[in-house]
């Protein structure tokens, strides 16, 4: 018998994607990209999280760190290609985080704040495989399915992401027919009998929305290391090749050169070879099984939060405003400088700080829980200033309160700047 290929077998695991209740391939799409946001925010975070438990002192740990730190910076490009698309159909950004709606059929793998390790890289590289018929040898394609093994070993599978995306491409397809771009993505056409349809081309020549979208390399000179995969769609061609670039990038149809799947599979051979991995990685709490509640890591945990939230406000309040804007470019700005200062500077001096009463920070150190509002982010510009309004006094009084934390003088100040940025802008 005909060994099956990576796709069938994902099919056979996990289903295939598809909203069964979709009123129009355009009502389909927007469902399935808002999955994908979730999905690929989430990412971004467990990425991030990753990488902050690398220690950067030695050589190799700073190349793991950078790596995994540029890996979800991309994971972010990702997600605003995800924007682009959602605006071209005429609706508005969706920010959304996976752990908030969990999905045992849509998600990748339960949303999860670990240190680094080897079952952890395993979950990357099953999430971020590509068909495992397109990789170049058998050795290969047998390394796989043992990853996929040990990834799903406490008894949870891991998805493939990339068949979301196979899904949207089909979506955005003419017709049923193969394309150049990705051939093997016609075959979504089966996945719902009852739902072979596609995006009408008419739609983009009527109102594109282009004016509202973020432009290539809006992020690129804020993360010279990452390869950022979008740009303004304006017809159905357009978003056939973003999806497929993202996809290649990350999830893929096939894996490109520099994808994140072959990083994570190189790094996780590395650890295979080591019995290990060949660097020091911090003991973070593990999000499922562990909590911060020694002061004052409880509260600036919690502060960080605050940051999250605004960070989360800024981005979806950059949404709602033209792509080519001196506003715009603004808020991006401000995010960027939230997530250098507010959340990664404030997330290391909590790393030096023990997260339980007595202990000590050297064996148990605090983390962040990057933990997501508990509101679905307004759309409206002046609902996101409101309550942008709202977590900023929130996080200046929680500031005030704090004790003296050794390095963490000088960020305060930063993101106390910057909030009075914010609020004079309005």
């Amino acid at each position: 018998m005909e060994a099956e290929t990576g796709l069938e077998r994902a099919f056979r695991l996990f289903g295939k994607p598809w909203v069964p209740d979709a009123a129009s391939a355009e009502d389909e799409a927007l469902q399935l990209l808002a999955v994908a946001a979730e999905i690929e925010q989430s990412l971004m975070v467990q990425y991030l999280y990753a990488a902050l438990s690398v220690d950067d002192a030695e050589d190799t740990g700073a190349d793991v760190r950078l790596m995994l730190t540029t890996i979800a910076v991309e994971e972010m490009g990702h997600l605003w290609a995800v924007q682009n698309l959602r605006i071209a159909l005429g609706a508005t950004a969706w920010l959304g985080r996976q752990d908030q709606q969990p999905d045992d059929d849509a998600d990748p793998y339960p949303f999860r704040l670990q240190p680094l390790s080897r079952a952890c890289l395993a979950r990357f590289v099953a999430a971020e495989a590509p068909d495992r018929a397109t990789l170049a040898s058998e050795a290969e394609k047998l390394e796989l399915c043992e990853i996929g093994e040990e990834a799903g070993a406490a008894g949870v599978p891991v998805h493939r992401v990339g068949l979301i995306y196979m899904r949207l491409f089909y979506l955005f397809q003419d017709d049923d027919s193969p394309t150049e771009t990705w051939p093997a993505a016609s075959a979504a056409k089966d996945w719902s009998p009852r739902q072979r349809h596609h995006i009408d081309k008419k739609k983009f020549a009527a109102d594109p929305h282009a004016s509202m979208q973020g432009p290539a390399g809006e992020w690129q000179l804020r993360a010279t290391q990452a390869d950022m995969k979008y740009g303004v769609v304006t017809d159905t061609e357009m978003a056939r090749k973003l999806l497929f670039h993202v996809s290649a990038q990350g999830e893929g149809p096939k894996a490109a050169d520099n994808s994140h799947f072959k990083r994570f599979r190189d790094l996780y051979r590395q650890a295979k070879t080591s019995a290990g991995l060949p660097f020091k990685v911090f003991s973070l709490p593990d999000s499922k099984t562990d909590v911060v509640d020694a002061e004052p890591a409880a509260s600036l945990s919690r502060l960080i939060d605050f940051r999250y939230e605004l960070l989360l406000l800024t981005l979806q309040q950059a949404t709602t405003l033209p792509g080519q804007s001196a506003a715009r470019s603004q808020r991006l700005d401000w995010a960027f400088r939230e997530m250098r200062d507010g959340i990664g500077g404030l997330s290391r001096i909590l790393m030096s700080l023990p997260r339980n009463p007595g202990g000590s920070p050297a064996t148990e150190p605090a983390g962040p829980l990057y933990s997501m509002p508990s509101y679905a982010l307004p759309t409206d510009g002046a609902a996101l200033s409101r309550r942008m309004q709202i977590v900023m006094q929130l996080s200046k009084c929680l500031s005030g309160a704090l004790p003296v934390i050794p390095g963490a003088k000088y960020l305060l100040e930063e993101i106390a700047k910057l909030d009075k940025e914010r609020s004079s802008a309005g």
